[in-house]
């Protein structure tokens, strides 16, 4: 029978079922910790580093900001690859740059995050290498730059695991609203919602709801 006040430590980085926002943190939760407590946690430790990482993307140049998300770099301190991208070629990445940095790709033109996010993962799909993951990563920093909010939790890799998890059933919609994870995640925005799913996907909690 396992401890009681054993814990669970959050995965550093999110290989092989993350996904964009991830720190190498090492904080830790019991184990059994409930629904409420892990949204406390959320709100304390990890909504501040999101946000301090989307407002550093914000205040680049719009060539820094494209240059440095489709290459998978977080860039709020030190300017280094998300740990859960280092596994992609740069050589793919290299290959999405030429096309989303072509003018005729129009990226600054988009007047929503959907279309944004649409259009980053039409190139990201069919460049060898890449995937979902890094499509949403890439359009959540490029979003932050053009101040394009996701109002849905689009659901790729880590998030998906968690969102089904918390809904008790098979997620195959691209997104889902916000109210879909109410109440239990009510006042998390959706990058928050997105976030916390992947980061807590393995607490049985999210699951209980409870």
């Amino acid at each position: 029978m396992k401890n009681s006040r054993s814990k669970i430590q959050l995965p550093r980085g999110c290989n092989p079922t993350g996904h964009g926002i991830c720190y190498g943190d090492t904080d830790v939760l019991p184990e059994k910790a409930t629904l409420p407590q892990m949204v406390r946690h959320y709100q304390k430790s990890f909504r501040p580093r999101l946000k301090k990482r989307l407002k550093a993307y914000r205040e680049l140049t719009w060539v820094d900001a494209l240059t440095n998300a489709v290459h998978g770099k977080e860039v709020d301190e030190n300017i280094k690859r998300m740990d859960h991208l280092r596994r992609i070629e740069i050589k793919a990445m290299d290959k999405a740059y030429k096309v989303l940095s072509d003018p005729k790709t129009k990226l600054k033109s988009c007047k929503g995050f959907d279309a944004l996010y649409t259009m980053i993962s039409e190139v990201v799909f069919k460049t060898k290498g890449l995937g979902e993951m890094y499509a949403y990563d890439v359009a959540l920093r490029i979003g932050a730059n053009l101040k394009l909010k996701p109002k849905h939790v689009y659901l790729q890799r880590g998030v998906r695991v968690g969102a089904e998890k918390f809904l008790g059933r098979r997620c195959k919609e691209r997104f889902l609203k916000c109210s879909d994870f109410e109440p239990g995640l009510k006042g998390l925005n959706a990058a928050e919602v997105e976030d916390f799913l992947c980061l807590f996907k393995h607490y049985p909690a999210l699951k209980n709801k409870a």
